[in-house]
């Protein structure tokens, strides 16, 4: 089902830290898709874009000396409440399974307005938040990578915090039920998300919004970076929550935390499903950072979408 997004509103960083850590996450091989931008859209990668001939640039660029700069502001837009399945299968599928194990089972999830960034934080907006004065290449709209902690941190410096999971999910199918936000065929993964399929020396992040968004109007939300949610993992949905809110359990040792959308340096497409989930905390040049935050008080009513509640059979 498509829905539309409602409004986006825009706030300048402050301060935060930073850190930079690695990690691998072996996924199924799957093949037969190139990754490549959209014709009209410049080359993958690149860290100064030329302006388009209008003198425009992509989502978050505006162009300044006929070079697309990076907008040191995040946007951000509203998510509709309403009612999900969360979770793999019904229009999509289960694989790969030992993948699948712990977005089982299914179920129902009603999920309250919030809001949430319309991209995935960037360098730019990084590096303005610490007041530095950084070279060219880190004052750009290429996602920034970091820890859970320092994500979490960022966040709430930007008056917001990190999604639920289930917000997540739900803000991610934006009304569908399929593997993808697009789709059960890997095909339509091109005009989505960045990718490198494992090619590794030729796989770098790309600049923000280049791809087309959701219907909820959310950019890279698979692909690109993976990101952190709020949630801890606790191996399934058993007990899980039905009201949208994170799903957190005290432990000793503690327990790691949910990492959501994808990463673009992987060994197959299977990591892109929209219910694939994985845990981690430490810094990664895998994961990213997307906020989300409740309703502003001069936002009014949330306005409702229309789910088949039914249950399965």
């Amino acid at each position: 089902m498509g829905m539309k997004w409602v409004m986006m509103r825009r706030m300048t960083w402050k301060r935060m830290g930073t850190t930079l850590m690695g990690m691998i996450l072996t996924a199924t091989s799957l093949t037969g898709i190139k990754n490549k931008p959209k014709e009209e859209q410049p080359t993958q990668g690149a860290w100064h874009l030329p302006c388009f001939d209008d003198g425009t640039c992509n989502v978050g660029l505006h162009c300044e000396n006929n070079l697309c700069e990076a907008d040191p502001e995040v946007t951000w837009v509203r998510i509709p409440g309403g009612t999900f399945w969360m979770g793999c299968g019904g229009e999509g599928t289960c694989t790969p399974e030992n993948m699948a194990e712990s977005a089982k089972p299914r179920h129902q999830v009603t999920v309250p307005a919030f809001e949430m960034t319309q991209t995935e934080v960037t360098m730019a907006q990084y590096f303005t938040a610490l007041e530095l004065s950084p070279g060219a290449s880190q004052m750009t709209n290429v996602p920034y990578d970091t820890s859970w902690d320092r994500a979490r941190a960022a966040c709430e410096v930007l008056g917001g915090r990190l999604p639920s999971e289930a917000e997540w999910e739900y803000a991610a199918r934006a009304g569908t039920e399929t593997d993808y936000y697009c789709g059960n065929d890997q095909d339509c993964l091109e005009k989505i998300t960045w990718y490198c399929n494992g090619e590794y020396d030729f796989c770098n992040y790309n600049t923000v919004a280049q791809k087309e968004p959701n219907a909820f109007g959310l950019y890279d939300m698979i692909g690109n970076l993976a990101e952190y949610c709020e949630d801890t993992d606790q191996g399934s949905y058993e007990g899980a929550p039905t009201n949208g809110s994170a799903w957190i359990v005290e432990s000793d040792p503690p327990k790691r935390h949910i990492v959501r959308g994808g990463f673009l340096s992987v060994d197959g497409l299977g990591i892109f499903k929209v219910w694939l989930r994985w845990d981690q905390d430490s810094g990664s040049f895998h994961v990213g950072i997307r906020c989300a935050r409740d309703l502003q008080e001069e936002d009014g009513d949330a306005e409702e979408i229309e789910e088949d509640n039914e249950q399965e059979d």
